[in-house]
């Protein structure tokens, strides 16, 4: 019987956003400020070049997180510029902050259905972190009144690696005291989110949300489409 239910964080539970604009002028005022001139076009360049970098890497080194540290390091290469070690620091955190200004909404249907499973399962996140790290989408989570529903809540920039590596999930089976057959793992991407679960011997539910073909590979356990539909379904994979 399971015992714990682990969610996806992006298009699972919050619904994504675009930050790049933000990103792109907080790095441009700051090269202004510091003479050091470069046009809209090649920073723009330099930011989705980078964002290659961050998925292209992780396939080749077993699914490496890419921190925001590193990710900011590798877009001023490609600008070839050189910022002292305070000034990178602050660029760096305001990439990651700037969320905070102005948070993605929780998805439709996400507190009702977070709120309706607690106290029946332990509730679990496993998330990719991209440039917001743990503890800035912990915030998000406060901030949406939905952070107290969770008893763990792993984020691949404080694990070192992203799903689908299995070690995400392990971290957060340990931390919800639960083996892997006791927990069913949520999630919108089938080589992430299904491929990641089952690798680690977890049940795992696809969030279709487009509505597509059941695929070949990856096969999850149940399909849903909408977050309320998880209560039947969890109770079903649960007898």
């Amino acid at each position: 019987m399971s015992k714990a239910v682990t969610f996806d964080l992006w298009n699972t539970l919050l619904s994504d956003r675009d930050y790049a604009e933000w990103r792109i002028g907080c790095l441009s005022s700051v090269l202004r400020e510091n003479n050091l001139f470069r046009s809209l076009d090649e920073t723009m360049e330099a930011y989705k070049q980078t964002n290659n970098y961050a998925n292209e890497v992780p396939q080749r080194e077993n699914y490496r997180n890419i921190s925001a540290d590193e990710r900011v390091s590798y877009m001023l290469r490609r600008l070839q510029v050189e910022l002292p070690a305070d000034m990178k620091l602050k660029i760096t955190k305001e990439f990651e902050e700037v969320i905070l200004l102005d948070p993605p909404l929780l998805a439709e249907g996400a507190k009702e259905t977070l709120e309706a499973l607690h106290g029946k399962y332990r509730i679990g996140l496993v998330s990719n972190s991209g440039f917001s790290p743990g503890r800035v989408l912990r915030e998000v989570l406060r901030r949406a009144d939905v952070l107290r529903l969770f008893s763990s809540a792993v984020f691949s920039d404080e694990v070192g690696y992203m799903k689908p590596n299995t070690i995400i999930f392990q971290t957060a089976l340990r931390e919800l005291q639960v083996n892997q057959s006791e927990a069913v793992h949520i999630g919108d991407l089938l080589d992430t989110d299904v491929a990641g679960a089952k690798g680690a011997g977890m049940k795992a539910i696809w969030l279709n949300l487009k509505e597509e073909p059941l695929p070949e590979i990856y096969k999850p356990d149940q399909v849903v489409r909408t977050l309320p539909q998880l209560m039947e379904v969890i109770d079903k994979i649960a007898a």
